[in-house]
């Protein structure tokens, strides 16, 4: 039997899922359910630390083990670390004790080996193997051209490996999207047509992308149609998300030592102080919210009543409840209410109701370990201004404790083919003749929004939808646009590197069109046809992927030209 398994590789916690199966006393299936898998013996959570330690010898603790040594003199710690696979600045890559012996890529092959293989000890006791493992990565993986580079590496990393059979990324909110897709077919028996707003909030980052949901016979097919974030993915760096909150609660209770946050982040206890206070966090959901849901103060941020001690330095300090409303306001609010409204504004030009009294196709669902803070649901809810029995909220999440494990339920509902996903072409990609400095013409082989046909050449065609035929000398300029009206083309440079390999001669006649792989990568196509009465007949043809450093270049663009 196929052993397939999900996979959320998350920037703060990873989680692993699979299909329990039960049968009856005949060998009939009667239920499959995702489950979250433990990654230790030792474990209290299915949710392990994404975080790696090295020690002084150089050997590499992981998870728990390493969360509890972080901080020790010798030691280095790495955290967040998939999101340094397409960094090239030897001055962060130092600055966060990467080397040439250790890098990032290694770190993440090091993790990943090592929570996969605890998996398999613990669950797979017949072959010890993987048959199908689907990973969900940021969806700004896939619609962000600078970021190919981590989709890649990370895909290679995965696919190294001797014990899994077949790799597959899937973006975050797809993975999410399928398994909230799966609870509405078992909470009310029907399929769930429409879209999905996800909220998807954890340690690192913000995440905020509407889905698409259509069923195809016994299928649903997941697309993301937008997206809208901050934190890590965005800026480079842990920032307004789940950490740096808790990081500034610490922050907050640690005034009266009277040091510099330089000096509190860089003494050995701040980082257990906010490990613990995020275990606190956790734990005392319910207690939070009731703080704040019975508060008769109009600032919260003066509530006094006490929610945790912390130990630095010796001494005690006293977390307030006030202090988390403070945090939240400084870190939190803003940057969420204005991704909101972005997200808002793009719905309400694309005519999407999403209003309270819409139909039954609207959902709204938060996902991620910060989306169960109280504070967080309800500005999200406010925002959507929540009604008693508001549809839009119900039928897709039968417990919030499944909001942090909803993308690794997910994409092992993907791994088993339960649910399919829908990749949308991120971007416009085509050729524009001319020269840099003085463009002629644009030509588009693939447009914004089109479903994706993995390794499909699709070929530069007329507005009759006939294929163009091309008669040049040089290969032309690769036009690329991000823009949803196309009224603007970003700029690669001459694929100067190509041409021996994509030659075009003078007096020959070419179709030149495009395809993507599952990474997204680019690969050109060169059709040489016989004549213009005979356009189908193909005389040769070649093809070449485009490396990484052409994504270096179009992931950097900052020139924007307007298209004529």
């Amino acid at each position: 039997m196929a052993y397939n398994i999900g996979l959320d590789f998350g920037t703060t916690y990873s989680v692993i899922s699979r299909l329990k199966e039960k049968y009856d006393n005949q060998g009939n299936l009667i239920s499959r359910e995702p489950e979250a898998c433990i990654p230790s013996e030792a474990a209290h959570s299915p949710c392990q630390d994404s975080i790696v330690l090295r020690q002084a010898d150089n050997s590499l603790l992981f998870g728990l083990l390493a969360r509890d040594k972080t901080g020790r003199r010798g030691t280095t710690t790495y955290k967040g670390f998939k999101m340094m696979l397409a960094e090239n600045d030897r001055a962060k890559l130092t600055a966060r004790g990467y080397d040439s012996e250790f890098t990032p890529k290694r770190v993440v092959a090091e993790y990943l080996n090592n929570i996969l293989q605890n998996h398999l000890s613990m669950y797979n006791t017949e072959d010890n193997r993987i048959n199908k493992l689907v990973v969900g990565v940021p969806e700004i993986w896939f619609s962000d051209i600078a970021t190919i580079d981590c989709r890649v590496t990370l895909e290679e990393t995965l696919a190294a490996f001797p014990f899994v059979d077949s790799v597959e990324l899937v973006s975050e909110p797809a993975a999410a999207c399928a398994f909230f897709v799966d609870n509405y077919k078992r909470n009310t028996g029907k399929d769930f047509n429409g879209r999905i707003l996800l909220v998807d909030y954890g340690g690192g980052t913000l995440d905020i992308a509407l889905c698409d949901v259509e069923q195809q016979a016994s299928n649903s097919q997941v697309s993301v149609l937008r997206r809208s974030g901050a934190g890590l993915n965005e800026e480079g760096f842990i920032g307004k998300a789940g950490m740096a909150f808790i990081e500034a609660v610490v922050k907050i209770a640690l005034r009266p030592v009277g040091i510099s946050d330089e000096e509190l982040i860089r003494h050995r206890d701040f980082y257990r102080c906010v490990h613990s206070v995020e275990t606190a966090l956790m734990n005392q959901m319910r207690d939070i919210q009731d703080a704040f849901d019975f508060a008769e103060l109009s600032d919260r941020s003066e509530i006094d009543d006490t929610f945790y001690e912390i130990e630095f330095d010796r001494d005690e300090y006293v977390v307030t409840f006030g202090m988390l409303a403070q945090a939240y306001q400084q870190v939190i609010y803003h940057v969420l209410d204005e991704k909101l409204d972005e997200m808002i504004a793009y719905m309400n030009k694309h005519n999407i109701r999403y209003q309270v009294d819409g139909d039954d196709n609207f959902k709204i669902a938060m996902v991620g370990g910060f989306c169960n803070f109280f504070l967080t649901q309800e500005q999200v809810e406010q925002k959507f201004k929540k009604a008693t029995n508001d549809r839009r909220f119900s039928d897709i999440i039968n417990d919030r404790r499944d909001c942090e494990k909803a993308i690794s339920y997910g994409a092992a509902l993907i791994a088993n083919q339960i649910t399919s996903f829908k990749q949308l072409a991120p971007y416009h990609l085509g050729i524009a003749t001319g020269s840099k400095d003085e463009p002629r013409e644009f030509y588009y082989a693939i447009h914004k929004g089109d479903e994706v046909v993995y390794d499909e050449p699709i070929f530069i065609k007329n507005k009759f939808g006939e294929d163009i035929l091309f008669a040049a000398s040089a290969i032309p300029l690769l036009a690329f646009s991000l823009d949803d009206d196309m009224n603007y083309a970003q700029w690669g440079e001459a694929l100067e590197k190509y041409k021996s390999k994509l030659t075009l001669t003078k007096n020959k006649l070419y179709k030149i069109g495009f395809s993507l792989d599952r990474s997204m990568r680019i690969t050109i196509h060169k059709h040489v046809i016989e004549s213009p009465r005979h356009p189908n007949n193909v005389v040769d043809s070649s093809s070449v992927r485009l490396n990484d450093d052409i994504y270096s270049i179009l992931g950097s663009i900052t020139e924007v030209r307007r298209v004529k």
